[in-house]
C-alpha cells in the first residue's frame, strides 16, 4: 500500500479523535495530502473496510464508538470545570477543550 496512502488514513481517526467536526478533518487532510475532499470523504466511507488492515482493528464501529464516548466524557469534565472553577486559570484552560 503506498506510504502516503496509509499515512492519510491514519491522520483521519486521529484527527477525529482531537474532537474537530468530520468536514474540519476533510478540509484538513485534503489541504495536507493534495487530494481532493471527495477523496478524504471517500475514505471516512469506506473506513470499515481499511481500518483493520491500516490500523489493526478488527472492529472498526467499536473503536469509533469508544472514541466518541471518550472526547464527550472529556468534553464533559472540561464544561463542568469551566462552570465551577473559582479562578481564570482553570477556566482558560477548560475553555481551550471546550472550543476545539
Amino acid at each position: 500500500m503506498n506510504t502516503k496512502l496509509v499515512e492519510r488514513m491514519l491522520d483521519l481517526p486521529k484527527e477525529r479523535s482531537y474532537g474537530f467536526s468530520l468536514s474540519q478533518v476533510v478540509q484538513s487532510l485534503a489541504e495536507k495530502y493534495q487530494v481532493s475532499e471527495k477523496l478524504i470523504y471517500y475514505d471516512w466511507r469506506t473506513r470499515e473496510k481499511w481500518m483493520e488492515g491500516v490500523l489493526g482493528i478488527p472492529d472498526s464501529k467499536a473503536f469509533l464508538r469508544d472514541l466518541l464516548a471518550n472526547h464527550k466524557e472529556i468534553y464533559r469534565l472540561a464544561s463542568r470545570e469551566y462552570l465551577s472553577a473559582d479562578n481564570s486559570a482553570p477556566k482558560i484552560g477548560a475553555l481551550g477543550y471546550c472550543v476545539t
